[in-house]
């Protein structure tokens, strides 16, 4: 039997259990949704009926009834993941998704699948919540949605629900989604004494890898790096998650690591859609009516998880979902959600410098 090794209980709408899987995809989890770790006696304690994603190795998938794919049973029908020995099974139990993976990860499309069931939906976007008033901008990549919550919090009494994705609701509210902060080096500009820490960990990272590969390339023991590297056991996938150099241009940083508040819920909502664009320095504001705004945030949603889409479509092709009621009530949760928070879109242009961007994006999301 399987042992459970993580719990994860996000927000009582999903709750997410590990077994038993390969190092490298427990690492993957534990960076998104360590914030909503529990202790996992606890979830001997959970209802029946309570929506559940458990998550086990390849190997011990067995089909005894109920909704399955997996490669076992469809790879002769059609390519049915990315690689042969990324291994997948999808096995559905009522309220239960049982995930069977030797380490593909689609984790988050189903966790978006299960809030979908629960009027919720995850949002691309940034929010922190000041003077109980929650504030957010979303937008496809690159809009600056971390420098905007370091630009916040350099004010007294802000604390955040998310930098990169938050959930929201048809009732209309913002619940928490921390993911360590993804730091480059544009984003010390709009921290402030936050984020002290943070060059002195990039240079380290930046000295190491400069070691590690100096070592692969020049001396003696090249080759048996190189075997590191390109070697595929439990061992060493274990030594590599642990051994191997990050980009030194990109630091991950928990919010709790910098002594930052997260709050959990946000009830009233200012909401701003932004789209940069090139060769401009200036701001200017959109009119966009509600079904534009509501299309636009799910197309934004669904691009952030193109990797993993193709999922929801072999469910499909399977009769295991049913894609026309997860696209309407995708519209429904956003169309609720703006109804009930003050919503707008503007323009912006990639030549602003981030310190004018940054203040000129809260100044507007503040304004009531």
């Amino acid at each position: 039997m399987d042992k459970l090794i993580r719990y994860y209980n996000i927000h009582n709408l999903v709750n997410i259990l590990v077994y038993d899987v390969n190092v490298e995809l427990v690492s993957e989890l534990d960076f998104k949704y360590e914030y909503f770790s529990c202790e996992k006696e606890n979830a001997s304690l959970l209802e029946i009926n309570s929506h559940k994603i458990k998550i086990f190795p390849y190997d011990s998938l067995s089909i005894k009834g109920g909704s399955c794919i997996s490669h076992k049973t469809v790879y002769s029908v059609g390519k049915f993941a990315v690689e042969k020995d990324k291994e997948i099974g999808i096995y559905i139990i009522g309220n239960e998704y049982h995930i069977y993976t030797n380490g593909l990860n689609i984790i988050d499309i189903i966790v978006q699948l299960v809030l979908i069931k629960n009027n919720h939906s995850f949002m691309h976007a940034a929010c922190y919540k000041k003077n109980n008033k929650g504030y957010a901008i979303t937008g496809l990549g690159g809009i600056g949605k971390t420098q905007i919550i370091m630009k916040s919090l350099q004010e007294p009494n802000v604390s955040i629900l998310g930098d990169d994705l938050v959930i929201v609701s048809k009732e209309g509210v913002i619940k928490s989604f921390p993911k360590p902060f993804m730091l480059k080096r544009q984003h010390k500009e709009v921290a402030g004494s936050r984020l002290r820490f943070f060059e002195f960990r990039r240079k380290t990272l930046s000295v190491y890898s400069g070691v590690f590969y100096f070592m692969k390339d020049n001396i003696p023991f090249s080759g048996l790096i190189k075997k590191l590297l390109f070697a595929d056991n439990a061992l060493l996938r274990f030594i590599k998650l642990r051994l191997l150099p990050k980009d030194a241009e990109l630091v991950a940083m928990s919010p709790v690591n910098i002594n930052i508040n997260i709050e959990d819920i946000s009830k009233h909502n200012n909401i701003i859609l932004v789209d940069r664009i090139d060769a401009s320095s200036s701001t200017i504001e959109l009119n966009i009516n509600k079904n534009e705004a509501v299309n636009r945030l799910v197309g934004i949603i669904n691009a952030e998880f193109h990797t993993t889409i193709w999922v929801l479509l072999f469910l499909s092709k399977f009769n295991l979902v049913n894609l026309e009621y997860f696209n309407n009530n995708s519209y429904e949760v956003y169309r609720g959600f703006l109804e009930k928070n003050k919503f707008s879109h503007i323009e912006s242009g990639i030549l602003i410098d981030p310190t004018s961007y940054c203040e000129m994006i809260v100044n507007k999301l503040e304004i009531d």
